[in-house]
């Protein structure tokens, strides 16, 4: 139990038996055409928060939280949250989960950074849909923007390119774009089976 303003909110960590009985009681089943694959490693989830290194207070937006496991963990850091979710059937469940945090129910990357300039400097995370991931990185590296720091987890293919070093095999437009205003930093390699559907690849 923790407490955010006047809120009282208990909330159940979102390992893989919880995701497989809350996808179930609500009648759901995960989306490949929206790319959903949800992380049910909780050491990981924690682990993917701490490297936002959110301080108490500090703004913080997550693209698409699905049912919410990296949400919790950063709750837990700081209260003023945003989360961005484009698939219809999670709203609700969010909404009710997450009743503290604001949330917009859009495409990511179509939403207008310009936004969060009200925000003040603002940190960025999720697990990102594979077959959008560059598009919603191109958002959201854009210039100009109060984002200070990003934390995605991507494939691993994608995730080489954009670490690449100049010369070598991976090194591109795609470095170069990125590279510019960012420094990008390859942390670690995910294995499939910490999510759920597992995917083909390695995150």
């Amino acid at each position: 139990m923790g407490a955010v303003g006047r809120y009282i909110f208990r909330l159940q960590r979102m390992k893989l038996s919880t995701i497989q009985a809350t996808l179930a009681e609500h009648g759901l089943q995960p989306t490949k055409s929206l790319g959903q694959n949800f992380l049910h490693d909780q050491n990981l989830a924690r682990w993917t928060v701490d490297l936002l290194e959110l301080s108490p207070g500090e703004s913080w937006l997550e693209i698409g939280p699905g049912l919410g496991s990296l949400t919790e963990f950063a709750l837990e850091r700081s209260p003023n949250g945003l989360l961005i979710e484009k698939d219809d059937r999670l709203i609700s469940y969010l909404r009710e989960k997450f009743h503290t945090l604001e949330l917009v129910h859009g495409d990511a990357s179509l939403f207008d950074i310009r936004n969060l300039w009200k925000r003040g400097p603002v940190k960025v995370l999720g697990n990102l849909p594979y077959y959008v991931s560059s598009q919603i990185m191109f958002n959201f590296c854009q210039e100009p923007s109060p984002i200070t720091r990003l934390v995605f987890t991507l494939q691993k293919e994608l995730a080489e390119r954009l670490s690449a070093q100049p010369g070598t095999k991976d090194y591109g437009a795609l470095t170069l774009l990125i590279g510019r205003r960012w420094r990008v930093k390859y942390v670690r390699t995910l294995p499939p089976g910490v999510f759920t559907p597992v995917p083909q690849v390695d995150s």
